[in-house]
């Protein structure tokens, strides 16, 4: 959550939002979840009243998408092709090989497999199932994490609050189901982040809004019923969510036998999706993912209030990343400087100090300050009014993720298989941003707007097919 720290919150305040924490010791922290400057600090020159009387903002509009090749969208007359987009939340690369997912080492084994797909930075749920299917990093479709503050609309935006989730003009970019509607290609989505937005005004034919406690074999049934439509109604790109191996890593660990029943009851779950298309000859072509790895925490947190009066600002977020943002420019200063004075197992960034690899420079939601977490260490942002033993620090959050996406166990599960795909085929390493293209050619289209990724990255992967 953002927190607006002041200096006159009362001691009852402070006492019943401990109580909180203090009950929440039995849940894993979730990354989904002023001082007057001295005379030595740095000044702007000229000076600024705020860190954002300069900031420069174009707006897009996004235009209808070009037919790239009629045969590969002719292809798609045939109501039985259905593309099937799978994200297993917090599925580390590595579980493909070491948890039991009979059904997920099949279509690995005669399809197409990667030795792991690189997140986009910061390395969270919401960030990167939007890069995915915008084919944009988080500093260039502006959801730059879980939760965000812009300074422009002077609004939060949070994963846990539906108002702002569910707002289409939150979202840069044109995600897949949106250019797909325009060419008449039925669309589906089943809990995928931001399909509930009307992003560009445009919405999926089909949505089943996110429900938390719909479980796993339910949401597999979702996707038969649609399967299962009149050729006339039937989606042909259908999205698809599971959270439990995500839940599961970081409450008890990526290594701990609950991550491993998460992930075999997810992989039956998508085995009766694979066993009904083979009945009913549905051509389903998978495209199975992830939005980030998993790591345990280091014990011993960075606590930044150590370091920096933080109270008066707006913190986003504790973890592996976080962000603070201030009206003040002096303020901004005397933060920056404290941190930097201290800086150890964490990096602290000014926003045009940020490494230009990231592309994490969205001119109104990018912090002023950013501050990262060295690997594999935790950031608090708030002190705690009771005092967490050795035992207490480790219930209250034993794994977690949004590290520097460079991090391996960071990294991604990437499969695809289909008859759209050559069978047998191993790649390597590669950024994430690079699937929405692909899928988009898998139908012969293009997007309208600028994207981070690249067809040639990917488009070896698919199987000859006819010119265009």
């Amino acid at each position: 959550m953002i927190q607006r720290h002041s200096k006159s919150v009362s001691a009852l305040v402070i006492k019943l939002s401990n109580f909180i924490l203090a009950l929440a010791l039995a849940s894993a922290v979730t990354s989904c979840d002023s001082s007057s400057a001295s005379n030595s600090l740095p000044q702007a020159t000229p000076p600024l009243k705020s860190p954002h009387d300069r900031i420069e903002i174009t707006e897009e509009t996004p235009k209808l998408p070009t037919v790239v090749s009629q045969n590969h969208l002719d292809q798609f007359k045939n109501k039985n092709k259905v593309v099937i987009m799978i994200s297993i939340d917090g599925f580390r690369y590595d579980y493909l090989k070491t948890l039991n997912v009979p059904n997920l080492k099949k279509l690995a084994a005669a399809g197409v497999t990667s030795d792991g797909m690189v997140p986009s930075f910061p390395s969270l749920t919401f960030p990167n199932h939007i890069s995915l299917v915008t084919g944009r990093t988080p500093g260039h479709h502006g959801i730059v994490s879980n939760t965000f503050y812009d300074v422009k609309r002077k609004e939060t935006y949070s994963m846990g609050d539906g108002k702002t989730v569910n707002d289409g003009s939150w979202y840069k970019g044109e995600p897949i189901w949106t250019v797909l509607e325009q060419v008449g290609i039925k669309t589906a989505t089943c809990f995928w982040v931001g399909s509930e937005a009307k992003i560009n005004g445009i919405d999926p034919t089909y949505i089943f809004p996110y429900d938390g406690a719909v479980t796993n074999i339910k949401r597999a049934e979702k996707v038969i019923q649609w399967l299962k439509l009149p050729e006339s109604e039937r989606p042909q790109f259908i999205t698809l969510y599971f959270s439990d191996v995500d839940s599961a890593g970081h409450t008890k660990g990526p290594d701990s036998k609950e991550v491993a029943e998460a992930a075999t009851d997810i992989d039956a779950s998508i085995g009766k999706i694979i066993e009904f298309a083979k009945s009913a000859n549905i051509d389903a072509q998978y495209v199975v993912v992830s939005d980030h790895g998993m790591n345990l925490i280091e014990t011993q947190r960075v606590a930044l209030y150590d370091f920096a009066d933080l109270r008066d600002v707006i913190v986003t977020e504790k973890g592996a990343t976080t962000q603070i943002y201030s009206d003040s420019q002096v303020q901004i200063d005397k933060i920056y400087s404290d941190l930097k004075k201290n800086q150890a197992h964490y990096t602290v960034y000014r926003r045009d100090e940020i490494p230009a690899r990231w592309k994490f420079e969205d001119p109104t939601r990018t912090g002023d300050l950013i501050v990262v977490a060295e690997f594999p260490f935790y950031i608090d942002t708030q002190k705690s009014f009771l005092p967490l033993t050795d035992g207490a620090q480790k219930q209250l959050g034993r794994s977690t993720h949004g590290w520097d996406p460079s991090n391996e166990n960071m990294h991604a599960l990437f499969i695809a298989n289909g008859s759209m795909f050559k069978p047998l085929y191993k790649i390597g390493e590669f950024d994430n941003v690079h699937v929405y293209p692909l899928v988009l050619d898998m139908f012969g289209v293009k997007q309208s707007m600028k994207i981070d990724g690249d067809l040639e990255v990917l488009k070896n992967i698919l199987a000859l097919r006819s010119p265009n």
